[in-house]
């Protein structure tokens, strides 16, 4: 398939999307583990889970709560991934890396090479045992949502540039319609990302909205549909189908999402600011 698509590049000088796919485990068995919690003696594990809840959020949960937590914490695959899935993925990233460098090679031979943007990018981050989940990719925090994006193009990106402004994936359509010199169509909710790459940094955005639509493809995330807005600072998650359970984290003071202030009173001010930038955001896409 590189092969192939070096031919393309090389001959037709077109646009080529080539896509690795990804390990994807086989789903074990359920087993009963309780993730992260400290049992009481002789005390049942959904109790001691909900006890936890409980305890940190100084909330009485209601029985969305009891049902979300004998989905996600206790009847589920255990914890973490399986080192067979690891190091498959580190084989697949070794034969990334080797296609890339035939794409190189290739252009180089044909003197394209510094003629051709070539854009690497990820589609979502994997957990490894953070917030006690192996393959839930879909949900909002850190390591899923933030994937690599590399450019590669000498006319217009200057080499070793590093960018901080937030860039989105619905950004990478507009960006190769603008350096194609071609309009981009009213309906995309994205931006080119052109100016930044020239090193113009003209106002950009300063949040952007995450969803996932529920589905029943991972059991543990059940019913855990969510919006959610992140900025340089705050991540507000909301979810949809179940009451109670949102969550606030500071990125500044808390980069590993590990304290939700949701619930916390001296939070609150955040939260309805968090709550109205998620309207506005949701606003631009009705």
């Amino acid at each position: 398939m590189t092969e192939f698509a070096a031919v393309i590049l090389v001959d037709r000088r077109g646009w080529v999307l080539l896509q690795e796919r990804d390990e994807h485990p086989t789903i074990a068995p359920e087993k009963w583990s309780f993730c992260g919690g400290h049992l009481e003696s002789g005390e049942d594990p959904l109790a001691g889970a909900v006890r936890e809840l409980e305890e940190e959020t100084e909330v009485r949960l209601g029985p969305e709560a009891l049902e979300l937590v004998a989905v996600q914490e206790l009847r589920h695959p255990e914890t973490g991934t399986d080192d067979e899935t690891i190091r498959n993925r580190l084989r697949l990233l070794a034969a990334v890396d080797e296609g890339v460098g035939q794409i190189f090679q290739t252009l180089e031979g044909a003197r394209e090479l510094d003629n051709t943007v070539i854009v690497f990018a990820g589609d979502n981050g994997y957990f490894y045992g953070e917030h006690c989940l192996s393959s839930e990719r879909r949900l909002a925090y850190e390591e899923s949502i933030r994937i690599p994006l590399l450019v590669r193009y000498p006319r217009a990106v200057k080499p070793r540039t590093v960018i901080d402004e937030f860039a989105l994936n619905v950004d990478l359509a507009p960006t190769f319609l603008d350096l194609a010199s071609a309009p981009a169509a009213p309906h995309m909710h994205g931006r080119s990302l052109r100016p930044l790459l020239g090193g113009r940094h003209s106002k950009w955005r300063e949040s952007f909205l995450v969803e996932y639509f529920s589905d029943t493809v991972a059991r543990r995330i059940l019913n855990m549909g969510y919006q959610a807005v992140r900025t340089r600072r705050w991540k507000y998650i909301h979810y949809t189908e179940l009451r109670g359970m949102d969550e606030l984290y500071d990125l500044e003071r808390d980069p590993y999402e590990l304290d939700n202030l949701a619930l916390r009173r001296e939070a609150d001010a955040t939260v309805s600011e968090m709550q109205a930038e998620l309207k506005r955001l949701r606003g631009q896409i009705a």
